[in-house]
């Protein structure tokens, strides 16, 4: 939790004329409550995803596999339709 800290700004808004220590440790305990709380339920998306969703969620990222098989009806059928184009 402290490495956290560390790496991330907090921003905390009080509305006071005074700071008092007693208001600023309640303030930094409820931030810190919220942090742990968006820790251990993080937001599941549904449905459609965009790719930076999937990174965000560890999801690995790659192409699609290559059949050679597949590459060879698909190389046969292109060149059926270019001589077709060509009469």
């Amino acid at each position: 939790m402290q490495e956290e800290m560390e790496r991330k700004a907090v921003a905390i808004s009080v509305k006071a004329g005074k700071l008092t220590a007693d208001l600023l440790k309640k303030a930094i305990t409820k931030a810190l409550a919220e942090m742990e709380k968006s820790q251990k339920n993080p937001k599941i998306y549904k449905g459609k995803q965009s790719v930076k969703h999937l990174v965000r969620q560890g999801a690995g990222v790659s192409g699609p596999k290559r059949n050679p098989d597949c590459e060879k009806l698909l190389m046969k059928i292109l060149k059926r339709v270019e001589n077709h184009m060509k009469k």
